[in-house]
């Protein structure tokens, strides 16, 4: 066996692709194949016969990065050795990622009269890539919204709760009131909007529990009647027996608006959008199965794979962030449920959100605004947001409590190491100070266990102790709250007044 024939079966073995063309020319048509190997078929699917005499650019396609073949001609022309990464397109269309080598070869008289290309596929790494870029990508939102809501929910408390205590004083002058109706509903608006960026946050479901589907539909198709375009028409079925989901009724509909005004993006004329829901048994736990289909231009492989990736979006830049679906997965992720899409370019697409089933609501003890009355206590309050301490202590002080206020944990452990005595300790989460929250509310029910414990938190993130969620028994006030919710909460820790 000469040394020919060994390299040739090297090269019919290697699992490498190995691809031979002439030297010249470099400009169009471009240098033509003179062999491939067996790796080249399995790689790419086109057969030697397919290839030789033609150009390897027949491999380039829409994405092919134009720069990075410019790289390549330019070292060429040098007659350089080049090592890149390339996006090429098999025979089926579909793309794959390789890293490219190409060395020149000489003649024994010094011409070089042909390059030689290695190519091993780095398609599984460049999918790996783009998952962990997604993934800080989602984390750097996340990080980012979890901030914004913090701050937001603090100036939100101060907004509605002083609205809400300004509502009673000026009930009798009619303009007044309705001035302060106008803050009070701009302050619940921005509540919505910031439980939705918060879907992006490490933040729990803290205002999760039972939700009625059909309301949380009936709602929105009010709002969708009004803002869908003419052509599309909208179809809402509902199943009696499948109503009742474990969710966050503001995220719900966020993410069902969402899906629902991408169908519509999706549909370039006349077109129908479905919404429908029907009970599901898997694994003995009850779930409930949402869809959201349209008539649409579809989708191929290549975007499906890709639609959850935040940030990616096939829209132009001034309809679309690449941030909703991320969202929406993100929602059904957090409430331990799943979401599939089914697809295909011409023929629409079906979105499907498994949600964990729940049972119907109680009814509620006593309206809104009309919290049951509890006794009157001593209550020490520890807020290091002076305007939402300020307002909280109002709030509170309309309840009949009396208040004392201290702007750090290390303030309040003083007044209560100084033979203090209260009923509830009502403490902000995360403040500065060698203590935050948790620390003190730990402090407080070892050496006073007769005092109770109520926790608040406008940025409730994976530092949360999973005792303090909305169900449990230590009461979570999740700002921004109001005279209600906090009536609510001392409530669950204090006794009914007494009749006199």
């Amino acid at each position: 066996m000469t040394l020919a024939d060994l390299l040739g079966q090297i090269g019919e073995f290697t699992e490498d692709v190995v691809l031979i063309t002439e030297a010249e020319p470099l400009d169009q048509p471009g240098p033509r194949i003179v062999y491939v190997n067996p790796a080249f078929t399995r790689m790419t699917g086109y057969t030697p016969d397919d290839v030789l005499g033609h150009t390897p650019r027949l491999l380039q396609g829409p994405k092919t990065c134009l720069e990075t073949c410019a790289r390549i001609r330019e070292a060429l022309l040098r007659w350089q050795p080049i090592r890149v990464e390339l996006l090429n397109y098999r025979k089926d269309g579909s793309e794959f990622w390789v890293e490219l080598s190409i060395n020149p070869v000489a003649d024994d008289q010094g011409w070089f009269r042909y390059w030689v290309a290695v190519q091993r596929e780095t398609t599984g790494a460049k999918v790996r890539e783009r998952e962990m870029v997604a993934a800080q990508r989602l984390k750097a939102v996340g990080e980012m919204t979890g901030g914004i809501a913090h701050d937001f929910n603090n100036l939100l408390t101060s907004i509605s709760g002083a609205a809400e205590l300004l509502a009673s004083k000026v009930s009798h002058d009619a303009e007044s009131a309705r001035l302060v109706d106008a803050i009070r509903a701009a302050a619940q608006g921005g509540t919505s909007q910031v439980r939705r960026l918060m879907a992006f946050s490490r933040t729990p479901l803290l205002a999760r529990g039972p939700v009625d589907l059909r309301a949380v539909l009936d709602q929105l198709e009010l709002l969708l009647r009004r803002s869908l375009r003419g052509d599309i028409t909208l179809e809402i079925s509902h199943h009696p027996q499948s109503r009742w989901v474990d969710a966050e009724a503001v995220q719900l509909e966020a993410s069902l608006l969402n899906l629902v005004l991408n169908a519509q993006d999706a549909i370039a004329h006349s077109g129908r959008i479905a919404v429908d829901y029907r009970p599901l048994m898997r694994d003995g736990r009850a779930w409930v199965c949402v869809e959201v289909s349209d008539t649409g231009s579809g989708m191929d492989t290549a975007t499906m794979a890709r639609i959850f990736e935040p940030f990616f979006t096939t829209k132009d830049a001034e309809r679309g962030s690449g941030l909703g679906l991320a969202m929406v997965k993100s929602f059904i992720t957090q409430l331990g449920g799943e979401v599939d899409v089914r697809s295909q370019s011409g023929h629409g697409t079906t979105f499907v959100l498994t949600l964990p089933a729940a049972m119907a609501a109680l009814p509620v003890a006593s309206a809104p605004g009309h919290s049951a009355p509890v006794r009157a206590c001593h209550v020490l309050l520890v807020e290091d947001d002076d305007v939402v301490r300020m307002t909280t202590c109002a709030m509170l002080e309309s309840l009949g409590h009396e208040v004392h206020e201290c702007e750090n944990a290390d303030d309040a452990l003083a007044v209560l190491e100084g033979a203090a005595t209260f009923d509830v300790l009502f403490t902000d989460l995360l403040m500065p100070g060698s203590m935050g929250g948790h620390a003190l509310a730990a402090i407080a029910k070892t050496r006073w266990p007769a005092m109770q414990v109520i926790m608040a938190s406008g940025w409730a993130d994976s530092d949360l102790p999973e005792h303090s969620t909305a169900d449990s028994s230590v009461p979570f006030v999740l700002k921004p709250y109001t005279r209600d919710d906090l009536a609510r909460a001392f409530a669950r820790v204090l006794p009914p007044a007494t009749k006199g």
